[in-house]
């Protein structure tokens, strides 16, 4: 069964194929996907109630950098 020509290849290469394609798929992703820059868990969405900027800001640092105020809310609550 493992011998039988299906196309150009047999079942066997077939399937050893598959598992390779998807071998180098999951290395791939463990590899590149879902990186986070250096201290991303550590940002939070905020506003600035100065200037009205918006974007994220350090969780412990909480300045805006664009006029320099203090950021009292994030967006998502308070830690």
């Amino acid at each position: 069964m493992l011998e039988t020509q299906v196309g150009p290849l047999t079942v066997q290469e077939w399937g050893l194929a598959l598992i390779g394609i998807s071998s180098l798929f999951t290395i791939g992703r463990f590899m590149f996907g879902g990186k986070k820059t250096a201290g991303s868990d550590n940002l939070a969405p905020a506003s600035c109630l100065g200037c009205g900027w918006q974007g994220n800001v350090s969780k412990y640092h909480r300045t805006c950098p664009k006029c320099g105020n203090n950021i009292t809310r994030l967006q998502r609550g308070d830690p």
